[in-house]
């Protein structure tokens, strides 16, 4: 587990010999149309081992006419974790919140990306995990709140950071 795939490093720095995080910057706009079915993000998934233990950070751009939700998957049966969420709130304002240990797997916070035409809204995420007995992926999934026949982005430059640490 912990391969890094096209677009993705991951290893041992050469100068300090610690651990690099794991990096995925998308190159593309993802588009959500009419669902607020929460689907897997193209790029934003990491490979989890059983036992592993992982910290991790997502910096996420929104675009688009529609509002957001999101959540954060892992493989079945987690052990333990959680995460501190900043986020754009409806009309502009900040919004923040600790997702517990409960909050994996579920659609978790709305972020809002609607108050004008060419606004981006920014979500930044930190947590830990610690994985149970299954093997798998972590992910990030997001959709529309509410399906509207209009565009919704996770926009380019949306980036995932992931350091793992021996079980």
């Amino acid at each position: 587990m912990g391969e890094a795939l096209p677009g993705q490093t991951y290893g041992i720095a050469n100068q300090t010999l610690l651990m690099q995080p794991f990096k995925v910057v998308m190159d593309r706009h993802e588009v959500r149309n009419n669902t607020a079915v929460l689907a897997d993000a193209r790029d934003l998934i990491y490979p989890i081992g059983a036992g592993e233990t992982i910290t991790w950070r997502m910096v996420l751009f929104f675009g688009g006419a529609g509002d957001v939700q999101i959540g954060f998957f892992t493989p079945a049966a987690p052990a333990s974790g959680g995460f501190l969420i900043t986020w754009t709130q409806p009309g502009g304002a900040t919004g923040s919140a600790v997702g517990v240990f409960a909050a994996y797997n579920l659609a978790f916070a709305q972020v809002e990306n609607s108050a004008a035409g060419g606004d981006e809204y920014m979500a930044i995420l930190e947590g830990r995990l610690f994985n149970g007995p299954n093997s798998g992926y972590f992910r990030l999934q997001w959709a529309q709140v509410a399906g509207v026949p209009v565009n919704s982005f996770l926009l380019a430059g949306s980036r995932m950071d992931i350091w793992k640490f021996a079980p």
